[in-house]
């Protein structure tokens, strides 16, 4: 990536960065479902990753991913219980 689209992107996302510091709001990239904190996103961009403009992110409260993950969590452990439960009923 050329150095100066680079430092126009991180420039574009500077008001981004201190508003997610500011409000405990972390970076969202929809299509790619990634979920980066400001500090992550920041490293990564110093290792030329995910150097998207603004149009690319919304900040989101990540406690928002976390709800997610439970359901998942709470989902899976409900799938395997029920599979568990077949497998237990066929081998009586």
């Amino acid at each position: 990536m050329a150095v100066d689209k680079k430092t126009a992107i991180l420039a574009e996302l500077k008001p981004m960065l201190e508003k997610a510091r500011a409000e405990g709001l972390w970076f969202y990239c929809e299509y790619q479902d990634l979920w980066l904190s400001p500090e992550e996103l920041v490293a990564a961009n110093e290792e030329c990753r995910f150097v998207w403009g603004r149009v690319n992110w919304t900040l989101r409260d990540p406690s928002e991913r976390l709800k997610q993950l439970n359901a998942a969590i709470i989902s899976a452990t409900d799938a395997r219980n029920r599979f568990a439960a077949r497998m237990h009923s066929t081998h009586e």
